[in-house]
């Protein structure tokens, strides 16, 4: 008899694991999927640290866009002064 239940619960557990096993193929893929192509939350990101004084709008920009380009999912731009203004 105790036989008979160990064989019932395994019919019963066997299509189970093949439902989960399934769902696990499908999951790696999934995550497969995502490191082939990542949101850009998932991205390497960087600290940029600029020189205060010498920053223009449209350097910036271009830089941030050649890093968007370059796989970048973003940046942290950090102005630095220093600790006194020598002109040439």
């Amino acid at each position: 008899m105790r036989m008979f239940t160990a064989l019932r619960r395994l019919a019963l557990l066997l299509p189970a694991a093949a439902v989960l096993a399934m769902a696990a193929d499908a999951d790696i893929e999934s995550v497969r999927r995502s490191f082939e192509n990542p949101p850009d939350d998932a991205r390497i990101m960087m600290r940029w640290w600029w020189f205060g004084p010498g920053v223009t709008k449209a350097e910036i920009e271009r830089e941030l866009r050649a890093m968007k380009a370059g796989g970048m999912g973003g940046a942290e731009v950090q102005p630095v002064y220093p600790w006194r203004w020598t002109t040439p």
